[in-house]
């Protein structure tokens, strides 16, 4: 499977990158351990419900998340940021 971005998350990505390299660079790792191990037990990956029950998360720090839509063969990461920021 492969990951694909929105231009929201590209955007959000920046902010935090320009701010923290090392939270920059733990992003990619997260991602990239998604990649080959959905089921690594430091993504804390889980299914959303309510308004987002179609969509996913995984944990980059404890109060940052990464929101995705998954499909057969791909990743869409459509948003990035604290818990109150990407959950409606």
């Amino acid at each position: 499977m492969k990951a694909y971005y929105s231009s929201l998350f590209i955007s959000k990505y920046k902010k935090i990158n320009k701010r923290d390299k090392r939270l920059g660079n733990l992003i990619k790792e997260k991602i990239a351990l998604l990649l080959v191990d959905k089921r690594n037990p430091s993504l804390r990956l889980h299914k959303l419900q309510g308004s987002m029950k179609t969509d996913w998360s995984i944990s980059i720090r404890p109060n940052l998340r990464a929101i995705f839509t998954l499909t057969e063969d791909m990743y869409y990461f459509f948003d990035i940021g604290s818990h109150d920021e990407v959950y409606l």
